[in-house]
């Protein structure tokens, strides 16, 4: 009912935005993006390739975008130096094996932005992981995931997801039902 506040709320819970923008007066409208679909499009045909958002495009909640422009940049620069260069069959036929690259590098990271970005909190089986990664020492792993440096599922293996929903079950007032369908 009052975006105006609700922003506020939500941007002075973290304390460090909070001393920043303290004294802060908004000056403009609040722009934002609804409705909106991910998608993969055909990554190349004869002569032509689509790079970043212009190829595919996800969830933008965990900040990749860019970064996945350039990484598919400097996997493709190559492929056509190789298909301009006459070894394989050619340019189209180096673009399309570029092509399946992308889609099976870019598919497990789609998907996990298309969870990590659903409205409401962030999954708390997510959340549980990433907690006991900390603890354990080994929350590079987790970041590993948010700079493709590791998929998704090498980082949140099952065993590691079990024992999150494990260990959130084993909780005083969890929410079950919501929890496994959640897991699902």
């Amino acid at each position: 009912a009052d975006l105006e506040a609700s922003f506020d709320d939500y941007a002075r819970q973290c304390a460090p935005v909070a001393e920043a923008i303290t004294g802060a007066q908004r000056v403009g409208k609040f722009f934002g993006m609804l409705r909106w679909e991910g998608f993969f499009r055909e990554a190349c045909g004869p002569g032509w390739v689509l790079v970043g958002d212009s190829g595919y495009f996800k969830d933008p909640t965990p900040g990749q975008g860019i970064g996945d422009a350039y990484g598919q940049v400097e996997t493709l620069a190559p492929a056509i130096m190789n298909g301009l260069g006459g070894s394989g069959n050619g340019l189209d036929s180096a673009l399309a094996a570029w092509g399946r690259w992308r889609d099976e590098d870019q598919a497990e990271h789609y998907w996990f932005a298309t969870d990590l970005g659903k409205a409401g909190p962030p999954p708390a089986v997510l959340v549980e992981a990433a907690r006991r990664l900390l603890a354990a020492g080994h929350i590079d792993d987790f970041i590993d995931v948010f700079n493709h440096r590791a998929k998704p599922p090498c980082v949140l293996t099952r065993s590691r997801v079990l024992t999150a929903t494990g260990s959130l079950l084993a909780r005083r007032g969890c929410q079950r039902r919501a929890l496994l369908r959640e897991v699902r």
